[in-house]
């Protein structure tokens, strides 16, 4: 009775904790071919912008006005990208005096920047199996 019990807690909780899904995400309206496109994958809205806690950060090959990336293993739940093109390849996002981007940039949910970075729940999506996440770059 107790192996009985013991496996099918095991069971259940293999379940409802190891779920996860894969990430596909496309990155659109590049203006051109140069550099790569920097991506942070956030998964909780106190590290949201912070480069040091994203969850998740890598670069990608730009291939004509595309990039494109698929992730494995991503566990089911919220997370939210931000990312920029670097057409330079200096691995920073360049900001004019005004401290606007002067490389392309964008945010899940396609959220456009107005006067202030977006907030987590502004830009947030849910990964659940197979998500596929399009953003599209703002110059």
């Amino acid at each position: 009775m107790r192996l009985s019990l013991y496996l099918t807690l095991m069971v259940w909780g293999q379940l409802l904790l190891g779920q996860t899904g894969t990430l596909t995400i496309q990155v659109e309206g590049l203006r051109n071919p140069k550099g790569k496109v920097q991506c942070y994958l956030y998964n909780y809205a106190e590290a949201h912008l912070n480069i040091e806690k994203a969850y998740k950060s890598f670069r990608l090959e730009v291939k004509g006005d595309i990039a494109k990336i698929k992730l494995e293993d991503i566990p089911n739940g919220e997370y939210s990208l931000g990312l920029f093109h670097d057409e330079n390849e200096d691995a920073i996002c360049n900001l004019n005096f005004f401290g606007i981007p002067v490389e392309g940039y964008g945010f899940s949910r396609n959220y456009r920047v107005m006067f202030r970075a977006p907030k987590f729940e502004e830009t947030n999506f849910r990964v659940d199996g197979d998500t596929l996440l399009k953003v599209s770059v703002i110059y």
